[in-house]
């Protein structure tokens, strides 16, 4: 004869769903069901666990973990329960257990199937629609029709803005009359998800929190004999947003007097906005003849005297928003301190790390677009324009659809008539973020409070900035180069929608302004020049009117760089070894210095700190008096202004330092790369040289200084 042990329990959705009266009948007729299975066929039953309601995970059930521990000791054949998702509703877990089982080589069995008809949701749902067969509905939310699966076709003519409103002046002053007959009245519900709700796991959590609240509102409707004619229901919605859709739908359903009562399950699933609480629920509601309902907390605009507490209420749930939102923005700035990211999605060319969602990783598919891109900003010299012009020939999804294709649900602001759609905002965006050298730029934008949604941008001085939070797509060299071809930033030619090598690179020696793109007629022949942007103004102050001509230019420009080639050929054969120390002992010294000078400065801001905290307990003790106190306060705050301002520039001159650090590699990568140059392009330029400054004309010597600034000093 087998021996066979049972296991009596519930599913993870009954232990969540039954009351303690329904789970005790279930745990019996299962007990008894497995009894008459092992006795008809002839098992020898050795043991009968059972688990009723637990808390938290099914791996928290105390008797199916004796069970386990139990089964070698009793020479057990089989564990016999009645369905499998009793054991797990997850198949890891019942494949882990059934292996467990194997191993001690014992056989599990389920005496039936779990149907779907048989779930606590399929006969919830069953419940709901039997409890709206005697409403008259002419409008349901889609997202209760979906849940339900209901079979309604809705009448939405009332959001039509020309739909007739009734009058009600006559019936508004009888509803307030005590003997009033509210029997037979038409009721809407309105349900939403609450703050609470958020914190549900699930997506089936969240959907019991609708039904749990349909179930009641419905029962409380046919308990009064009113009748339901619509349902209502907003998610992931807010109860301070004025902007909820099916909200606004309920308030329009009001006005046109399709109601005569709103029922909720409380007055903060309506709304937690004060404003509207006095707009609505106090003023349009009684105007418009419409009974506003609250079953958990009472409140009930026919019953005298509840005013003052539905009023109170407003209040608190107010004051609960704003204590909330300030929780929310000093959480969220705590985590942009710490480096961690906390936007909805990873910027373009990054992932969020699975394991952390504060953490970015790099997208090897997109990061090689954001590649690209600033390699023909950088190097190919193409402008805004032309690098949107090559990534649509190329067939390169922008940013919005790439997202969408990886199963983002992202949304966009204004609608995309074309496909492959990239805008001159995207691409310059793209340049200009810091999060493609490895930093983050968080809190670049607020919000004036949790009720006025209106974005304000943030001056960058209150921009929180940190350094290597995660894995750079960009080097540093590269940045750089993109940040000096911004700063002397120029348009591309409309002809063909690159920019000319030398355009943003040329400045003026008298006005520090910039050259501009010229051509003049000499002999039949056209020649291309640059001259001063300010000089050419009317009234201009500049006197260096003079043009430089590009070919001369270029002649100046070929032999300057072939010559510091030269230089440092000629360095690296002397000294092929120790190029990087002849270049950089004085830098390591000065660094040293300025690191001292740094730490001894930031205990100078301490110490003045600890004195004025010191101070102000002297003024309290009355040690010293107030006009005391004040001009000590004055005196150490201008000590400390002045500390600061030169702790700022010693920072400058350590991040300048280390800067140039890097460089000495980056010069050796780059006079590596050419033994000579013969042809002047952009690429060149943008690998060598800063700028260019002309200087004025001189007629006498017909010359004219002309110096240039190199990305590299040696």
């Amino acid at each position: 004869m087998k021996k066979v042990v049972l296991y009596v329990g519930l599913t993870e959705e009954e232990n969540k769903a039954l009351s303690s009266e329904e789970i005790e009948s279930t745990l019996t007729k299962r007990a008894t069901a497995l009894m008459d299975y092992a006795e008809t066929l002839n098992y020898e039953v050795v043991g009968i666990y059972r688990d009723g309601y637990y808390i938290g995970d099914s791996e928290n059930r105390i008797n199916f973990n004796n069970m386990l521990s139990s089964l070698v000791n009793k020479s057990v054949n089989i564990v016999l329960s009645t369905y499998n998702e009793i054991i797990s509703n997850g198949k890891e877990k019942f494949t882990e257990f059934i292996s467990k089982l194997n191993e001690k080589k014992i056989e599990f069995k389920s005496i039936s199937k779990l149907n779907p008809e048989d779930t606590i949701a399929s006969r919830r749902n069953q419940q709901l629609k039997n409890m709206m067969d005697d409403c008259k509905l002419e409008y349901v939310s889609p997202s209760i029709i979906n849940l339900l699966n209901l079979d309604i076709k809705n009448d939405d003519s009332f959001l039509v803005p020309s739909y007739e409103i009734k009058k009600r002046s006559a019936y508004v002053r009888e509803i307030y009359n005590s003997e009033y007959n509210w029997y037979g009245k038409k009721v809407i519900l309105y349900v939403r998800l609450s703050e609470e709700d958020k914190d549900k796991k699930t997506l089936e959590e969240l959907s019991e929190s609708i039904k749990n609240q349909l179930s009641m509102l419905l029962k409380h409707a046919k308990a009064n004999r009113w009748v339901v004619v619509a349902i209502f229901c907003d998610e992931d919605y807010s109860g301070v947003d004025n902007e909820r859709p099916e909200y606004n739908k309920c308030l329009r359903f009001c006005e046109v007097g399709k109601t005569d009562i709103v029922l909720c399950k409380m007055q903060s699933r309506f709304t937690r906005d004060m404003e509207h609480v006095e707009k609505y629920i106090h003023g349009l509601f009684p105007q418009w003849g419409i009974r506003f309902v609250g079953k958990v907390d009472n409140a009930d605009t026919v019953v005298k005297g509840n005013k003052k507490s539905r009023q109170i209420n407003g209040l608190i749930n107010e004051w609960y928003l704003e204590d909330l939102s300030e929780n929310i923005r000093d959480t969220i700035k705590d985590k942009h301190v710490n480096g961690q990211f906390t936007g909805p999605f990873a910027p373009y060319g990054y992932i969020k790390n699975p394991e952390d969602k504060n953490h970015l990783l790099i997208d090897p598919v997109a990061s090689v677009v954001v590649k690209k891109i600033f390699e023909l900003f950088t190097e190919k010299g193409y402008g805004v324009r032309k690098i949107i012009r090559y990534l649509k020939e190329n067939n390169i999804p922008c940013p919005y659809e790439y997202k969408l294709s990886q199963g983002l649900n992202v949304k966009y602001s204004r609608k995309i008539t074309k496909e492959n759609v990239w805008s001159d905002c995207t691409v310059k965006r793209i340049l200009q973020d810091v999060v493609y050298i490895g930093n983050l730029a968080q809190s670049r934008t607020t919000t004036p409070n949790y009720k006025n949604k209106k974005i304000i941008s943030l001056p960058k001085e209150q921009w929180i900035i940190c350094k290597n939070t995660h894995e750079p797509i960009i080097d540093t060299n590269t940045w750089e180069k993109a940040v000096s071809i911004r700063e002397n930033r120029s348009r591309a030619c409309k002809e063909h929608g690159e920019k000319h090598k030398y355009s943003g690179v040329i400045k003026c020696d008298c006005c520090e302004g910039n050259f501009k793109k010229g051509m003049y007629m000499s002999k039949n022949e056209k020649i291309h020049c640059f001259k001063c942007t300010e000089a050419c103004k009317p009234y201009a102050n500049c006197k260096n009117s003079k043009t430089i001509r590009v070919d001369i230019l270029d002649e100046i420009l070929i032999e300057k760089i072939n010559d510091r080639i030269n230089k440092y050929k000629d360095l690296s054969v002397m000294n092929k070894i120790n190029i990087k120390e002849i270049l950089g002992n004085n830098n390591d010294s000065q660094k040293k210095g300025l690191l001292v000078e740094k730490n001894e400065i930031e205990k100078k801001i301490n110490q003045k700190d600890n004195i004025s905290q010191g101070m102000y307990e002297d003024l309290k003790t009355g040690i010293i008096d107030y006009e005391e106190y004040k001009m000590f306060k004055e005196n150490f705050k201008n000590e400390k202004s002045s500390l600061i301002a030169r702790l700022e520039i010693v920072n400058k001159q350590i991040n300048e330092l280390e800067k140039s650090e890097y460089n000495f590699e980056e010069v050796g990568k780059l006079y590596e790369k050419y033994n000579s140059i013969k042809e002047v392009t952009r690429e060149i330029i943008n690998e060598f040289v800063k700028k260019i400054i002309v200087g004025k004309y001189d007629p006498e010597t017909n010359s004219r200084d002309i110096k240039i600034e190199w990305r590299y000093q040696f």
